[in-house]
């Protein structure tokens, strides 16, 4: 689960050519707030951790109209940083000398997102 607040700035592109301008890309920043819950089915003796934590994400988009002022479908590609408490715990690793358990390595990495979208005003 998200909650965020973010900043589009759609860059000029009155002096490049036509298919740049038609598809109306701009850049964004977010500052967001993550809450996330980890649920270990495979090993009952870790309980569900839940957890969260203030993130940032950058990324840009393009708008390509469908009917000029009126109706939109954009793409937008945003990268996030938010470092959960959990990111280099070990108790998430695999048990030692279990082939049954199936731990993560480590909880880094910052999640990706792709955002398809239909926009249309009036």
């Amino acid at each position: 689960f998200r909650s965020f607040f973010f900043y589009r700035y759609y860059i000029d592109t009155s002096n490049l050519n036509t298919a740049i301008t038609y598809s109306n890309p701009y850049i964004v920043g977010v500052v967001e707030y993550w809450n996330k819950t980890n649920k270990f089915l495979n090993q009952p003796t870790i309980r569900n951790n839940s957890e969260g934590q203030i993130g940032f994400a950058a990324g840009g988009g393009l708008e390509f109209p469908i009917e000029l002022k009126k109706s939109y479908v954009g793409v937008e590609f945003l990268y996030h940083w938010v470092n959960f408490k959990d990111s280099d715990e070990p108790k998430f690793q695999p048990i030692p000398g279990d082939e049954n358990s199936s731990g993560v390595e480590n909880l880094q990495g910052g999640p990706i997102t792709l955002f398809i979208s239909f926009v249309i005003n009036w």
